[in-house]
């Protein structure tokens, strides 16, 4: 079976929405994962079934944003 991976679009009280890579999504419960995860965190499941925060590419991701927001000022 595939790891399940990508990026949160949406978080509410029991659910967590998540975006692949192909734009398709899927929600996991709330409980699997992390506390401190947040909307535009990328996330990978683990063995356990659970969610880890994948911080390089969460990280890579926001920085692109940001350029790409800087460039568009410009």
């Amino acid at each position: 079976m595939a790891t399940k991976q990508g990026f949160i679009v949406e978080i509410s009280e029991e659910t967590v929405l998540i975006s692949r890579s192909d734009r398709t999504t899927f929600a996991v419960e709330r409980r699997q994962v992390p506390e401190e995860a947040k909307t535009g965190d990328f996330i990978v499941e683990n063995r356990d079934h659970f969610f880890e925060i994948d911080q390089e590419i969460t990280r890579r991701r926001e920085l692109e944003i940001r350029q790409m927001s800087e460039t568009s000022c410009n």
